[in-house]
C-alpha cells in the first residue's frame, strides 16, 4: 500500500506517473524560477551573492541561467521522475542555448543506508544511470515519452537536446 504523500515507496512507476500527470505544474515552477531570474534586482543580488563566494564577476556581463537538477536515483519518487523533470524543462525553453546543457547531482543509493524497507533501492539505482546512459546515447526519445509530453502541449525531439533524454 502506497500514500503518495509520503513518496512512491520506492515505486518507480509510481513516481513517474505523478510526474507525468503533472508536467503542467513542473514546467509552471521551472518558467517561474526562470521569470524571477528576470526580475530587476535579481541580476544584482546574484551578483553581490558571487561576491561573498569569491565568484569571477565580469561586470555588464549577464551570464545565461545553469540548468541543474538534485535528485536520488535509488527511491521512487526521484528516481521515476528526475528524467522526466529534465526533459519538460528542455521542452519549455527549448530553442535557448542554456537548456541543451544541464547538470544532475544524484545521489546514490548509500544515502538510504540504515533505513529499514530500502530493498528496492539497488534495483531502483540501476533502472535510474542505466535510463540516464541510454538518453545520453540513443538519438531521439521514444514514440511513447514523445506521445505523453504532446498530450502536456510540451515537444521533445525536435531538434538538439531535445533530441535526447536526460541530463548532458
Amino acid at each position: 500500500d502506497v500514500s503518495v504523500a509520503k513518496g512512491a515507496g520506492q515505486y518507480r512507476g509510481v513516481g513517474r506517473t505523478i510526474a507525468i500527470a503533472r508536467l503542467g505544474a513542473i514546467v509552471g515552477a521551472a518558467q517561474a524560477a526562470f521569470d524571477r531570474l528576470n526580475k530587476p534586482g535579481s541580476i544584482s543580488q546574484l551578483q553581490r551573492l558571487g561576491k561573498v563566494l569569491g565568484a569571477d564577476l565580469k561586470q555588464g556581463i549577464q551570464p545565461d541561467p545553469v540548468f541543474i537538477v538534485v535528485s536520488s536515483v535509488a527511491g521512487g519518487s526521484g528516481a521515476g521522475q528526475y528524467l522526466d523533470v529534465v526533459d519538460a524543462i528542455k521542452a519549455q525553453f527549448g530553442g535557448k542555448p542554456w537548456s541543451e546543457e544541464s547538470f544532475g547531482i544524484l545521489y546514490a543509493p548509500d544515502v538510504f543506508d540504515g533505513i529499514p524497507m530500502t530493498s528496492g533501492v539497488p534495483s531502483n539505482a540501476l533502472a535510474t544511470i542505466s535510463e540516464t546512459v541510454n538518453g545520453y546515447w540513443n538519438n531521439s526519445p521514444d514514440i511513447s515519452t514523445m506521445e505523453l509530453f504532446r498530450a502536456a502541449g510540451l515537444q521533445l525531439g525536435s531538434g538538439g537536446a531535445l533530441d535526447r533524454t536526460g541530463v548532458r
